[in-house]
């Protein structure tokens, strides 16, 4: 009989951190700490107080702990827990998506202030308030007041004192000049006002543009809506695509739990003695079983301790590999109960000591049976006392090679 060793293949996908497994881990650790940090700083914009902040922020911090490992915690959980835990991590991602959207709302917009403050000083600079004057209307009413007494003045007549009448016609002449020209700077001061006001206007309108977010506009015109409605849809959508980005790299990351029929975990028992007798043990290609050899006499009666069984049993590879519903610890920790004397290779009494389903004791029955009797006709007594209730033993041959006895 030609029989090979494990393949290096089978031994790679038995290992608990592969390629695949390591690269989940980086990315989920990655999208994590991203999401633990936007957290941080949403709750801390929320806050006004320092107490606040903190408890914002801590708040945030289970939330997205919730949302990020709620899935890949209840994965092979009963029906009714899963439902529970389904229902509070779509809490937890609303809550988590609401604390994102606001970071991403509120770094917008500081950026938009950013921009804003930085075109608003390259341009203010250009013009100065023009001086403070009267205004138009108080230059109007003397400039009415002067040119009604200078008009008195010309149509009076010059009996005694014409050299004094002559003064004061030319004295009006000049306070009316003055408050011309008085009118003229106010006329230029309201023109430079309004030339201000405009350029204020301006301004604004350029600072309002620069807070915008150049896509965001085009898209709220391609979509006809507004802008705060494509600014809030934005952030939404990039924390949603953040939460379910860690979350599946967690699913991927973390092992599922192996759990019997009822929902109970079951004990998983891989040691490195299994995986170095997995090495030299002889398997066949088509079917998990062992060539026994014969041993020498002294070695025939010398009993197996518990260790050993183990890993003799942890030799035989489960049928359905190593992620399959009868796994290879199954078979192991049915092996080393049999070999103990602990229970019977029966249906019921598999199902009672695994605390597994009938479907899942068959087989593991069947697969033991089927190492059981592949072995040397030589070992069949030691069959009988197994059926029969009794304690069958393992020993090692000269070789080290473990086999039945």
């Amino acid at each position: 009989m030609n029989n090979i060793a494990p393949a290096s293949g089978q031994l790679s996908r038995c290992l608990p951190f592969s390629s695949s497994r390591a690269c989940g881990w980086l990315l989920a650790t990655l999208a994590s700490g991203t999401s633990l940090w936007i957290s941080v700083v949403a709750g801390i914009e929320r806050g006004g107080l320092p107490v606040e902040r903190a408890v914002w922020a801590a708040v945030g911090v289970v939330l997205l702990l919730g949302a990020h490992l709620i899935p890949a915690l209840s994965r092979g959980a009963g029906a009714n827990v899963r439902l529970l835990a389904m229902a509070l991590w779509i809490v937890c991602m609303v809550s988590t998506g609401y604390g994102h959207a606001t970071f991403f709302l509120a770094a917008q917009r500081h950026a938009g202030d950013v921009r804003a403050t930085t075109l608003h000083r390259s341009v203010q600079a250009a013009d100065a308030p023009p001086a403070a004057g009267r205004s138009l209307a108080e230059i109007a009413r003397d400039q009415a007041r002067v040119t009604q007494q200078l008009a008195v003045a010309r149509n009076s007549r010059c009996t005694t004192r014409c050299e004094q009448l002559a003064v004061r016609r030319e004295s009006l002449s000049a306070q009316l000049a003055a408050f011309d020209v008085e009118a003229a700077e106010g006329r230029r001061r309201e023109q430079t006002i309004d030339r201000m006001r405009v350029a204020n206007e301006r301004q604004e309108a350029r600072e309002e543009l620069a807070r915008i977010d150049p896509v965001t506009a085009r898209a709220a015109a391609w979509l006809d809506v507004s802008r705060e409605t494509v600014d809030l849809a934005v952030a939404l959508i990039y924390g949603s695509v953040l939460e379910c980005v860690a979350c599946l790299c967690w699913l991927l990351a973390l092992p599922p739990a192996r759990r019997d029929a009822g929902g109970h975990p079951q004990p998983s028992i891989v040691s490195d003695s299994s995986v170095a007798a997995a090495s030299h043990v002889p398997v066949t290609t088509s079917r998990c079983r062992v060539e026994a050899q014969p041993a020498p006499a002294a070695a025939s009666n010398a009993p197996v301790t518990s260790s050993h069984a183990v890993d003799a049993a942890a030799t035989y590879p489960s049928r359905d590999g190593c992620t399959g519903r009868v796994t290879h610890s199954d078979l192991v920790v049915l092996t080393h109960a049999i070999a103990e004397g602990q229970l019977r290779p029966t249906v019921k009494e598999i199902r009672t000591f695994l605390k597994c389903s009938q479907d899942k004791a068959m087989r593991l029955r069947r697969q033991f049976l089927e190492v059981m009797s592949e072995a040397p006709s030589g070992e069949h007594r030691s069959d009988a006392r197994v059926f029969a209730g009794q304690r069958p033993r393992l020993v090692h041959s000269g070789s080290g090679r473990p086999r039945a006895a």
